[in-house]
């Protein structure tokens, strides 16, 4: 029995498997993105104005691709103004003022535990603010990315507290604009 095989045969599969193999590292980056941040996504990466070509209509070859313009970003002033109401609760103690800047569906994790929902998330703040004596929360070094009906920050914090040695680290934001004002819907916190 003789085995044939011929040259387009060959190419195509070398082509495939190298897609295959470039679309699985894509994933794989996007995931670890994710897990380090806690609020992105693979689809983050993705223009949403970016069409993909129909069969009908091969792409041009001298024409650039397209960018995402945000026509609806939100304002950096108005995602500073949810972090201080965040920064302002936690100071206080108060998970009623806390629970106004968090959105119900809130996801949030610190130094790899997660916790799932508004009134899951409150009652780990309400158990950290039982150990604390008048807390000072502070952030630095904020870097917002405003995107189309939303925002990601990035920062560092500093917790301290008459009764504890401070603790400090980076966080995640991820905010999204809702019936309700701009909310947190995401944070990601990993201690120093």
């Amino acid at each position: 029995m003789t085995r044939t095989s011929s040259r387009p045969e060959i190419v195509f599969a070398i082509v495939g498997a190298l897609l295959i193999a470039g679309v699985i590292v894509s994933v794989v980056v996007g995931l670890s993105g994710r897990h380090g941040a806690g609020v992105s996504t693979v689809a983050d990466s993705i223009p949403a104005t970016t069409a993909l070509p129909t069969e009908s209509e091969p792409p041009a070859e001298d024409t650039p691709a397209p960018t995402a313009t945000a026509t609806s970003a939100v304002d950096p002033a108005d995602v500073s103004a949810v972090l201080d109401q965040y920064r302002t609760a936690y100071d206080d103690e108060d998970t009623s003022e806390l629970g106004l800047v968090l959105a119900d569906t809130i996801t949030r994790s610190s130094d790899g535990d997660e916790t799932d929902g508004i009134d899951d998330v409150l009652a780990a703040y309400q158990r950290q603010f039982d150990m604390l004596d008048t807390p000072t929360y502070t952030l630095s070094a904020v870097d917002i990315s405003p995107e189309d009906g939303g925002a990601t920050v990035s920062a560092s914090y500093s917790i301290t507290s008459s009764n504890a040695d401070e603790a400090t680290g980076t966080i995640g934001f991820h905010l999204v604009e809702t019936d309700s004002g701009l909310l947190i819907d995401a944070i990601a916190a990993q201690p120093d």
